[in-house]
């Protein structure tokens, strides 16, 4: 199983190549989600050198974590746990959306399913483990919502 580096999809994303970014995240996700592997990567956005390679929602969300949680260490564990770890899944699933907002693809509706179907059937909510993962994506499918019925005004 060949699955994408965070950094390649990152450095995409960074330099404006948003359709082979997109291609890259729908790749990935279908080989991630066809494999069942679920669980296993992760992407470390506690440490400043990784969210700098993010921007939008995300920023915010682990500036806020971070000022609300000031004295939370991040060292790795051998276990990745919240808030320190996003799954490369959703971190996927977020690049690929901001591709096709940037875009203006005809096509949210299918992001919108799919994570809808990650939320629900790959992070459950009775694992506390997934409690980020799962507002990450409830923050992309807001961020889709939202978009939708602005271009529809």
């Amino acid at each position: 199983m060949t699955l994408v580096n965070e950094f390649e999809i990152l450095y995409m994303y960074k330099c404006g190549l948003f359709d082979e970014c997109m291609e890259l995240c729908r790749r990935s996700i279908v080989t991630l989600l066809g494999a069942r592997c679920l669980t296993v990567r992760a992407y470390c956005v506690s440490f400043p050198e990784m969210l700098s390679l993010l921007d939008g929602e995300l920023v915010s969300v682990f500036g806020t974590i971070g000022l609300l949680r000031h004295n939370m260490t991040f060292q790795f564990t051998g276990v990745f746990e919240s808030p320190s770890y996003l799954n490369m899944l959703t971190l996927l699933l977020y690049l690929l959306v901001r591709c096709q907002k940037t875009l203006r693809t005809n096509s949210p509706h299918d992001a919108m399913g799919l994570i809808r179907y990650v939320h629900d059937r790959v992070f459950p909510a009775e694992y506390d483990k997934f409690f980020l993962n799962r507002l990450i994506l409830r923050l992309i499918y807001r961020s889709l919502r939202v978009g939708l019925h602005e271009n529809t005004i």
